[in-house]
């Protein structure tokens, strides 16, 4: 089932697919024998059934572009009363076969979560689109739709194939639903997802907007639980932001990153900045020791460039972590100034990352990003 060779990465000899502890080698294959047996006396009840196990059993989802991730059952529990059933032969055959499928009927078959909350906006109503990501966690295809929840008339409609991750772009907030949570609706067959976009609704006040926290990238059991974990390492770690406009007029962005030890070695910041896909769609790269790199997000617009962008980043190190103070770029700004997108990423010194506002899928290479309106800052500002 996977549950037995996933737990010590360090100690497998990949080469060989075998432990190199004997002592775990052992355990695992007495492991694997019980299940091997187990599922051979279910085959004898049903052998459709049996088959259907095994698959979920170790079940992946194909993301597209080579990514593919697994989806198969972590509940400890809930495998180790399965293989119980399995083997015990006070049961009859019907009866095995009735909690293996009560066991198969209880697995998620379906998954979704937010992206970015923000990435852009519509061209035309000016409404945020939100990116979600859904999965097929079933082997069979899944009619899918996703809307906003304020305007389920107007829904990406797809059928997703069996075992497929795909991403959606809906606006997650309508004309006249200020006042709500923008909330994407996914529905895939008869199970509905409700995933609230608050990252798309962000208005900047005095004393400013603060960040947080940062998340860890997306885990196999985060996922399943469809919760974000926060990053690793408690207080020692913590990341934060404030975003802020100085009395000249210029926003600025101040990011401060705990470390257990005052040295801040393999540290590395990336700060996205702008819409994605347009010409400003940036990413700013900063180290403790102040050198910083500016450079074109991986999907920015044809007409992208760095001619007009001079970083301004002020750098400092004090015991027990970092920080950097980013000038944001005019460039970077929207709606003449009234709007700002932008995600941070943090990579520490065990090169953990984490990020803001939405935790990443390992692979995932574009960052999250929010949309503040900035036009709130004296207090007159208007939607």
């Amino acid at each position: 089932d996977g549950s037995v060779r996933r737990e010590s990465d360090s100690a497998v000899a990949w080469d060989s697919g075998t432990f190199a502890d004997e002592v775990l080698e052992t355990m695992a294959r007495q492991q694997e024998a019980r299940w091997a047996i187990g599922l051979a006396r279910l085959e004898q009840a049903s052998d459709t059934l049996a088959e259907q196990v095994r698959r979920r059993l170790c079940a992946v989802v194909d993301f597209g572009a080579g990514e593919v991730a697994p989806i198969w059952p972590i509940d400890q529990e809930g495998l180790d009363r399965l293989l119980s059933d399995l083997l015990d032969q006070k049961l009859s055959p019907r009866e095995r076969v009735r909690r293996a499928r009560v066991w198969l009927e209880d697995q998620p078959t379906s998954l979704a979560w937010i992206v970015s909350d923000a990435p852009r906006s519509n061209a035309v109503t000016g409404s945020p689109l939100t990116t979600v990501a859904v999965a097929n966690a079933d082997f069979k295809p899944k009619l899918t739709s996703v809307y906003n929840q304020s305007n389920p008339e107007e829904s990406d409609i797809a059928t997703l194939p069996p075992l497929t991750a795909r991403a959606f772009e809906v606006p997650s907030r309508s004309v006249g639903s200020a006042d709500r949570t923008p909330a994407v609706v996914v529905r895939l067959d008869d199970r509905e997802h409700v995933l609230g976009a608050r990252a798309a609704d962000l208005r900047a006040r005095p004393p400013g907007l603060r960040t947080g926290p940062f998340f860890a990238d997306w885990s196999l059991s985060a996922l399943l639980d469809g919760r974000a974990r926060p990053a690793i390492g408690g207080n020692a770690w913590a990341s934060g932001a404030l975003l802020y406009r100085e009395p000249a007029g210029r926003w600025m962005l101040y990011i401060e990153c705990a470390t257990p030890s005052s040295s801040a070695d393999g540290e590395t910041l990336r700060l996205t900045l702008g819409s994605a896909g347009s010409s400003h769609d940036l990413v700013m790269s900063i180290a403790p020791d102040g050198s910083t790199q500016v450079e074109l997000a991986p999907d920015s617009g044809p007409l992208a460039s760095l001619e007009m962008i001079e970083p301004e980043v002020d750098v400092g190190i004090f015991p027990g972590g970092w920080f950097a103070r980013v000038v944001i770029p005019d460039v970077a700004m929207e709606s003449d100034g009234k709007l700002l997108r932008f995600g941070i990423e943090r990579e520490d010194g065990l090169g953990r990352r984490s990020a803001w506002p939405r935790p990443m899928l390992p692979w995932q290479g574009s960052a999250p990003r929010a949309v503040v309106d900035l036009s709130h800052w004296s207090g007159f500002g208007q939607r």
